[in-house]
C-alpha cells in the first residue's frame, strides 16, 4: 500500500469511529451480556474499500456494515485463515473424504424458493431465536450486498445441501454466512464450507496462495463461535491494529463478564 492509499484509509477509520452507537440490545454471542455496535448503510462499496474495513475488524450484514463498540467489552475478535497454509487436522481431512460426493459450484446472489426453503428450515433447527427465518429477513440479510458477492453452492444428485456467502475482495474471500441442511449433521457442512471456501479462495483469488480467509468475529467464551479457532493457522486482530498469528485461542473457562454499555443505525441481530 503507498502512503496515499494508506493516509486514506487511515483517515476513513477515523471517521467511522465517529458514528453514533446502537442501542444496547442482547449479545448475540455471550447470553447475559449487553452489546453495542457502530454501522452505517452503504448502496455501493469498491473492493479496495471493502479490504480495508475487514482488516480493521468490520462485518457486513446486508447492505449495513458494522462493529462491535461496546465500552467495557473487547471479547469479539476478528479472525482470518491464511488460506494457502491452512492445515485440515485429521477430523477435517475425514470430513473432506465424507464430503467428496458433493457437487461444488460458484455462483451470483440468488433469492429463490429453493434457497428460502433450505434458510428457513436451518435458522429454525439451528438458531436459538435471535433470528426469525421469515422471507424478509432472509432477503436483507442475504439477498442484498453493496459489494462483490457471490455464492459457494454444494448439492448432493441436484438437491441443495449448503450456500456459503461470500465477499470477495482484492487480496482474498470474506465468509458471510453460510446456511445448510439440518437433516444432514455427519457432513458437517458449516465446517466443510469453510475448508472449501479456503481452497476456492486460493484458485480463485487473485492473491493465490497469500489470499486472506476473514471468519469473522471468533468470541472467547461463546460456545458458537468456537469452531472457528479449530481452522489453524489463524491470525487474530490486537487492539494496536495489528494482525497476529495465534497458536491457539481455545480457552477451558469462559471470560469474566465485563459490563457494555450502549444510538442508531439498527444492526440486524446475525452471528458471522
Amino acid at each position: 500500500m503507498n502512503d496515499h492509499a494508506g493516509s486514506e484509509r487511515c483517515g476513513l477509520v477515523q471517521v467511522l469511529h465517529t458514528l453514533p452507537l446502537s442501542p444496547a440490545h442482547p449479545c448475540a454471542y455471550l447470553p447475559g451480556r449487553a452489546a453495542r455496535d457502530r454501522g452505517f448503510i452503504v448502496n455501493h462499496m469498491e473492493p479496495a474499500t471493502w479490504e480495508a474495513l475487514l482488516s480493521e475488524g468490520w462485518r457486513r450484514s446486508g447492505m449495513t456494515i458494522y462493529q462491535p463498540a461496546c465500552a467495557f467489552c473487547t471479547a469479539c475478535r476478528s479472525l482470518r485463515l491464511p488460506a494457502g497454509e491452512l492445515r485440515p487436522d485429521r477430523t477435517m481431512r475425514r470430513l473432506l473424504r465424507r464430503n467428496a460426493d458433493l457437487s461444488v459450484r460458484l455462483t451470483p446472489v440468488t433469492i429463490d424458493e429453493e434457497r428460502y426453503d433450505l434458510y428457513r428450515r436451518y435458522i429454525t433447527r439451528r438458531h436459538d431465536g435471535m433470528m426469525s427465518g421469515s422471507r424478509r429477513e432472509f432477503e436483507l440479510f442475504l439477498g442484498q450486498s453493496p459489494v462483490d458477492t457471490c455464492e459457494l453452492e454444494m448439492r448432493l444428485d441436484g438437491r441443495l445441501l449448503s450456500i456459503g456467502t461470500i465477499d470477495r475482495v482484492p487480496g482474498g474471500w470474506s465468509c458471510v454466512y453460510c446456511y445448510y441442511d439440518p437433516d444432514e449433521p455427519r457432513r458437517s457442512l458449516g465446517t466443510f464450507n469453510i475448508l472449501t471456501a479456503a481452497q476456492w479462495c486460493v484458485r480463485h483469488s487473485a492473491a493465490g496462495r497469500e489470499a486472506r480467509l476473514y471468519l469473522g468475529y471468533w468470541v472467547d467464551g461463546s460456545k458458537t463461535m468456537a469452531y472457528k479457532a479449530r481452522f489453524t493457522p489463524h491470525e487474530v486482530l490486537q487492539p494496536d491494529g495489528r494482525w497476529r498469528r495465534e497458536s491457539s485461542l481455545i480457552r477451558s473457562e469462559p471470560p469474566r463478564p465485563r459490563g457494555a454499555v450502549a444510538h442508531n443505525v439498527h444492526i440486524p441481530r446475525t452471528r458471522s
